[in-house]
């Protein structure tokens, strides 16, 4: 992170690190994620002396959320996309069924009884890989579409671009040009889940925030949200390619 300071503070004799970022924002946040770690955010002018006060005072809560989330991350299946391997489609396993045909001048992916089937002309692995996350993609813009177009009348505005995005540290955001952005790896949750993370960034056409009507917008729409948020942070890690 470009211009931003990187400290540490030692908890039950461990010592976190975490990147203080400053921007034009008016209140103070912390966010832990797998790709930047611990993140203070804080604005622009807050006194670089109360910022240390403020991570100390939130060690317990940092440690703990650090602790989940490294849990979370040796559980994440890893595929050598080899027969047999299981994928995951809207909450629904496949198992993977690679077949090598020589005789073929393009990789095919596609869904086909219970199984992903990958036809290939190669076992080159980065093709392998990469076919199956266009497949993904593809699949990911059809079935958000869908729901946006569903779900945007309980919130009565207009939406902009969709877009289908790989996102490392979050599911899915909104722009101020009411433009919606979104992980294609959502694709491979429940229905129920998916349909939470729209609503969620469509909500945000309502309120730039998360406020407590932003969750209220939300909790009109689905009542059990925060049994799908749960189900995000527990489960989260497996939607992986």
């Amino acid at each position: 992170m470009k211009n931003n300071i990187i400290k540490e503070f030692t908890y039950k004799g461990k010592i976190y690190e975490y990147t203080i970022v400053r921007s034009k924002r008016k209140t103070f946040a912390i966010s832990i994620g797998t790709e930047k770690g611990i993140v203070v955010k804080i604005p622009l002018y807050f006194p670089a002396e109360d910022i240390e006060k403020l991570v100390i005072e939130k060690a317990e809560w940092i440690a703990e959320k650090y602790e989940q989330m490294e849990e979370q991350e040796q559980k994440k299946p890893v595929h050598h996309f080899e027969s047999g391997e299981t994928f995951y489609f809207r909450g629904t396993s496949l198992i993977l069924n690679l077949i090598i045909n020589p005789d073929r001048k393009r990789i095919m992916v596609k869904k086909q009884a219970g199984t992903l089937l990958v036809v290939s002309p190669n076992a080159e692995k980065t093709v392998i890989r990469a076919a199956i996350e266009k497949w993904y993609r593809e699949r990911a813009r059809e079935v958000i579409t869908d729901k946006v177009i569903y779900y945007q009348r309980f919130v009565g505005k207009n939406v902009g671009e969709i877009r289908i995005k790989e996102q490392k540290s979050r599911w899915g955001s909104c722009s101020s040009q009411a433009n919606l952005n979104f992980n294609w790896k959502i694709v491979m949750a429940p229905d129920e889940i998916i349909d939470y993370l729209v609503v969620h960034e469509l909500c945000h056409l309502l309120h730039m925030n998360h406020s407590k009507q932003f969750w209220n917008s939300v909790g009109n729409i689905i009542p059990d949200y925060k049994e799908r948020e749960k189900w995000l942070k527990e489960k989260g890690t497996l939607l992986c390619l």
